[in-house]
């Protein structure tokens, strides 16, 4: 058997007897036609693959890649033997690849059985096959549990009476502002309305409490003074549940806004999905920042106006969809709510009536906003 196969390697001789086997079982057609080709038609597959039998009897494929040096890949790289995708031996060999390429996925496995030389038809979903019943990537790569169905969304989010009345508040990481030649720590504190999600940012210097008692009546001038004040409840949080518990119960607070009856409330313990509607918007603001600032450094009242723009920007996104059968109609955004009569944006214009861009950042070589 060896000397028929040319080899002194009794598994190559044993694997080249079985894959020989399988393919008279699979590719019987297509072998018939390449061994006498006369008056008949050729099959998909040998037009398609390019295929031919080699010396040995076995169905290859030549593919695009055979003007490549031999030195460089091996013969059944460069032709690869034809597999069928649902056999026996097609299953161990792909098996055997998925333990060398250390348990990776579709991609991995199917790179791996093409270094090794076969050719598999409708290879991707003959690999998906063999790989999903796999226990151990099932063990590793499934979800501990099951999340529980999706219930109706709380009252909070859609009973509108007015905006910025049911508030989610937290802070984001530390920023660097740049007075002179000194450089400060600053934070961002986001208020979202859980309603219509707009929002309103606050530059703050620190994370005490008079620092969010100033912010917060800042913000009750601009938009009133809500009913329910939300936030985190995870101590790894800057400025998470702790705080805002201390800042409620302060002196400075109490004085201010006892009479309002605002109530705190925190989201449960290590439940951040419970305030996604605060902690996506803190996402796309912190993405903004960071294509419009980048690694520059700003002073703060050019970081002042770039979070103004920001707000604008956030605060402009569609809550609808544009209709096609009837364009005219405009898109309803946050905007539309806390401030129906101002434009998007404010644009200054000479004498002659050209239009002036805003260029306040320091320098001109990074984004114009």
């Amino acid at each position: 058997m060896l000397k028929l196969w040319g080899t002194s390697n009794p598994s190559k001789g044993a694997m080249l007897h079985l894959i020989k086997t399988m393919q008279k079982q699979r590719f019987s057609e297509e072998i018939n036609y390449l061994k006498e080709p006369k008056g008949k038609k050729a099959p998909s597959l040998v037009v398609n693959s390019n295929l031919f039998i080699d010396k040995y009897g076995i169905l290859r494929s030549d593919g695009r890649i055979g003007k490549i040096h031999e030195i460089e890949f091996e013969y059944d790289v460069l032709h690869p033997i034809l597999l069928a995708k649902d056999h026996e031996l097609t299953k161990l060999i792909i098996e055997d690849c998925h333990l060398k390429v250390q348990h990776l996925g579709i991609g991995a496995t199917m790179n791996q059985v093409r270094l090794s030389g076969f050719w598999i038809t409708r290879a991707r979903q003959a690999i998906k096959n063999v790989i999903s019943p796999c226990l151990f990537c099932k063990k590793i790569n499934n979800l501990a549990f099951k999340y529980p169905k999706v219930t109706n969304l709380p009252k909070n989010r859609v009973n509108l009476v007015q905006p910025f009345r049911h508030v989610g508040v937290d802070y984001t990481g530390a920023i660097h502002i740049r007075e002179g030649k000194k450089d400060q720590t600053m934070y961002l504190l986001l208020f979202t309305c859980l309603n219509i999600r707009s929002v309103h940012i606050e530059l703050m210097p620190d994370l005490n409490v008079n620092s969010f008692v100033l912010a917060f009546i800042r913000f009750s001038n601009l938009y009133g003074i809500p009913t329910h004040l939300y936030s985190d409840n995870a101590k790894t949080f800057l400025a998470g549940g702790d705080i805002l518990e201390q800042v409620v119960k302060s002196n400075q607070f109490l004085s201010k806004f006892s009479c309002y009856s605002i109530k705190h409330i925190k989201i449960p313990l290590y439940s951040a999905w419970v305030g996604s509607c605060w902690e996506r918007l803190i996402r796309v603001v912190k993405s903004c920042l960071y294509k419009v600032v980048g690694r520059v450094f700003l002073n703060y009242y050019q970081m002042l106006t770039v979070i103004s723009d920001i707000t604008n920007a956030v605060n402009s996104r569609p809550l609808t969809y544009r209709c096609a059968e009837n364009s005219s109609l405009e898109i309803i955004t946050p905007n539309h709510f806390i401030k129906p009569y101002v434009n998007d944006s404010l644009r200054f214009h000479e004498e002659d009536g050209s239009m002036l861009t805003k260029n306040y950042l320091p320098d001109s070589s990074w984004s114009k906003l």
